[in-house]
């Protein structure tokens, strides 16, 4: 990931303090075919006209 063992650390321990941007970064490190389906998430919420808000409160 190219990162520091401390942020590394600071996703595993889910701190509130990093960023969405280095956690979608790191899940996709460490799962490349997560990227695949982030991708697929989010033209299923802009085919639909969806906020990710709305369709969680379904």
């Amino acid at each position: 990931m190219g990162s520091s063992q401390s942020r590394v650390a600071k996703v595993q321990n889910r701190d509130t303090e990093v960023s969405l941007d280095f956690q979608l970064r790191a899940i996709f490190a460490a799962n490349p075919a997560a990227s695949t389906d982030f991708q697929r998430l989010i033209r299923k919420w802009s085919r639909d006209g969806q906020r990710p808000e709305a369709a969680a409160a379904r």
